[in-house]
């Protein structure tokens, strides 16, 4: 089984319409309840998509079982997460993250076994949303230029106004309300107009798809 472990449920569903679009593969979305809770559970006969909410969640015991008994079955773990930003906030940029993550394998008596991509290209400091903003098609820029105009005024009445300028995950919320969109995580499809999952114009996709190449279970 390949199990790909990411941060949250709008990385699950990416992640599943990106291997959707790329791939002959098809992956079953259902709900199921955890602890009284409703939880996307994404997978197929080989392939699971795990959001586990943060780096830090990986040496609960629950979560490093599902690596470990994975490994143990002759199984395969991805794991992807965002880089962040160095010296400012979660995993502290792609060098830091990229270390940290690295010494989370090599824990004495029960080492953990996976294979990492940090949003948003492996390269570089970034989230998973610094992505998403590369995927808006080219005829609705023009309107995330219009969004972006409002929070360039919203960050100069910050120092007049004791307000909160919304970040780059409320701008990719805002883009999507404006087409009447829902604005929850859990409802959003990547595989529709309102983005482009396109290749050809993005190397930040290439590289993910050349990463699952060389992961996803043979044959698609």
């Amino acid at each position: 089984m390949l199990n790909i472990f990411c941060e949250g449920i709008g990385d699950q569903l990416f992640i599943a319409d990106f291997i959707e679009s790329h791939f002959p593969i098809i992956l079953e979305r259902t709900y199921e309840k955890f602890n009284n809770d409703k939880v996307l559970v994404i997978k197929n006969a080989t392939i699971e998509i795990i959001p586990i909410n943060g780096c830090k969640q990986i040496n609960k015991l629950v979560i490093k079982d599902l690596f470990v008994n994975n490994t143990e079955r002759g199984g395969k773990n991805l794991l992807i997460f965002d880089a962040d930003y160095t010296g400012i906030n979660g995993n502290n940029g792609f060098t830091n993250c990229n270390t940290m993550i690295e010494n989370l394998k090599k824990h004495p008596t029960q080492p953990i076994e996976f294979i990492h991509f940090l949003w948003p290209d492996n390269k570089n400091d970034g989230l998973f949303e610094n992505l998403l903003e590369k995927l808006i098609p080219n005829d609705k820029i023009e309107i995330v230029r219009c969004i972006e105009s409002n929070l360039e005024c919203l960050t100069v009445l910050k120092h007049i106004h004791d307000i909160k300028v919304p970040g780059i995950k409320e701008k990719i919320s805002s883009y999507l309300h404006l087409f009447s969109q829902s604005t929850k995580v859990m409802d959003r499809s990547y595989k529709s107009i309102f983005w482009n999952l396109s290749l050809e114009n993005c190397n930040e996709l290439l590289d993910l798809k050349i990463f699952f190449e060389q992961n996803l279970p043979k044959p698609y």
